[in-house]
């Protein structure tokens, strides 16, 4: 098994577990159905007592679609555009991160960068997922969250580019969701921090804040 390098976890933000159980499957799978009978690239109806990231989750992991988070609803047709910060490739772009396509749709402005996620060993040891999220060298003031829809795409589409999907033709949605700050659960335990490294700032996790349902690792 390869050997996966440390990380200085509060400098970086744990995935959440996610936990597929016959109740949610059925309550998912019930969403999705009902979002097909609809119009291609509607809103869907999300009357579901779990989280919409946990829908997401679901959708990238069983119904072969990637996803897209955007401020901009009513999009019809998605086209290529170039994205410097992955090369020059004039493609649309996705990912299967439900988490990173919630982010996409609710940041405001440029001055948070989501840089994707990677994998390491957190603080006691154990083998996750992290989040790589900076501020943007010289951004002042706090962070500003807007709301957002996060698009649900077709992932025979797509192929795989790097940690995101891309696709060289124009994509229509199959769906849509909108997401607010609040569908992300630690979104208010999050804290500016400097010096994260050189020309930087990110995010910090403060113990105490920690939603029931979010494990925090110990900070030094």
């Amino acid at each position: 098994m390869k050997t996966l390098p440390p990380v200085r976890s509060h400098f970086f933000l744990p995935a959440l577990d996610v936990r597929l159980d016959h109740e949610r499957t059925r309550e998912f799978d019930r969403l999705f159905q009902a979002a097909q009978q609809q119009r291609p690239g509607s809103l869907i109806d999300y009357d579901c007592r779990f989280p919409k990231y946990e829908f997401l989750y679901y959708l990238t992991r069983h119904k072969r679609v990637v996803l897209h988070g955007s401020q901009q609803p009513g999009i019809e047709v998605f086209k290529p555009l170039h994205a410097s910060q992955t090369g020059n490739l004039v493609a649309v772009y996705a990912t299967a991160d439900e988490l990173w396509a919630i982010f996409s749709a609710i940041k405001s402005g440029q001055e948070l960068n989501i840089s994707g996620f990677f994998w390491a060993t957190d603080d006691h040891g154990k083998a996750r997922k992290f989040y790589d999220l900076a501020f943007a060298p010289g951004a002042l003031g706090g962070t500003h969250w807007a709301t957002g829809v996060v698009y649900i795409l077709p992932q025979s589409a797509f192929e795989t580019w790097g940690p995101e999907w891309v696709s060289k033709g124009a994509v229509r949605p199959l769906m849509c969701l909108p997401v607010v700050p609040e569908d992300v659960p630690f979104i208010h335990v999050l804290r500016r921090v400097v010096e994260r490294r050189a020309g930087e700032s990110g995010f910090r996790i403060l113990p105490g804040d920690s939603p029931t349902n979010y494990s925090l690792p110990t900070l030094t």
